[in-house]
């Protein structure tokens, strides 16, 4: 009876410190205060069934776990398996507030049947392959296609001047043919550290201009949207030293332009050439002593 009365003794006393610690409730709390940053991702593709010549455009979108677009993660992997589990191919997809997009090119070689597209951040791997995103596809021949060419993409770029020049704003005049016609289109151009500088869209039969400032020792790449298809490209390089003709506008009788220099010996003089065919029609003689930018008025005629 003594033993039995101290087991009820010890036990009660237990549960009168639980009682009033409540363990329990600090976990909760503690949890509660810095939970993990868990990572969802979703991946939407243009359809679902595919021909093996077709391009597979998709968004991926990256939420936090309280379904808030992520703005921590930069890059997500999405990758392309056969349905025995087959890696076929990846794409690295640059976030921009929870969002980005990219594609797959497709080719003949892949078989009929059902494929599986995978997507994960870095940040998902430290809790396991099961929260990685998976979707199913399928791909099938496009025997009518096989009598028919494949749609070609012809995209050019004129600089204003004829070629981009570091440190000044430059003007660039976009192209995009289908197939030798002109197509709408939507693009941006982005730098080395895929930030955005430009932004672009058809005007009228394919043509669209945009400005930004073309900065020293940089690499931009012009990205293209056209119906399901992403087309990269990358920018000519710019010359370090000289002058480019920019803002040329044209109203009535009267053409306006300016010259833009860089890095140039503000001591040396240029000469601007008016010439039609062969003949020199007319010619000015000028500096950039004082200023770096040039602007001219002249009547047409």
């Amino acid at each position: 009876m003594k033993k039995l009365y101290f087991l009820f003794f010890v036990l009660s006393l237990i549960c009168s410190v639980f009682a009033q610690n409540k363990p329990i409730d600090s976990i909760l709390s503690s949890l509660q205060k810095d939970q993990l940053s868990f990572e969802k991702i979703y991946v939407h593709t243009n359809k679902t069934i595919y021909f093996n010549e077709d391009f597979i455009w998709f968004k991926v979108y990256v939420s936090e776990n309280n379904n808030k677009p992520s703005l921590k993660t930069a890059l997500v992997y999405v990758s392309l398996f056969s349905q025995e589990g087959k890696f076929i191919k990846t794409q690295n997809v640059y976030i921009k507030n929870g969002i980005g997009n990219n594609q797959f090119e497709l080719n003949d070689a892949l078989q009929q049947g059902d494929y599986f597209i995978q997507a994960h951040t870095n940040n998902m791997l430290n809790f396991g392959e099961q929260n990685k995103f998976v979707t199913k596809i399928t791909i099938g021949e496009n025997i009518q296609n096989k009598t028919t060419s494949k749609a070609t993409y012809d995209i050019q770029f004129f600089p204003e001047g004829g070629r981009f020049l570091e440190n000044v704003k430059n003007t660039l005049g976009i192209k995009a043919l289908i197939n030798g016609k002109g197509c709408d289109y939507k693009g941006k151009i982005i730098n080395a550290k895929n930030e955005e500088v430009a932004l672009f869209s058809n005007l009228h039969l394919g043509m669209s201009k945009t400005k930004f400032e073309y900065k020293e020792n940089e690499q931009y790449k012009d990205i293209i949207e056209i119906n399901d298809t992403i087309i990269k490209k990358e920018l000519p390089k710019a010359i370090k030293k000289g002058v480019i003709i920019s803002k040329i506008v044209s109203k009535d009788d009267v053409v306006k332009f300016q010259l833009l220099a860089s890095n140039i010996d503000s001591k040396d003089n240029y000469v601007l050439l008016f010439h039609q065919n062969t003949n020199i029609i007319d010619y000015i003689e000028f500096d950039f002593y004082f200023d770096k930018k040039k602007t001219f008025s002249f009547n047409k005629k």
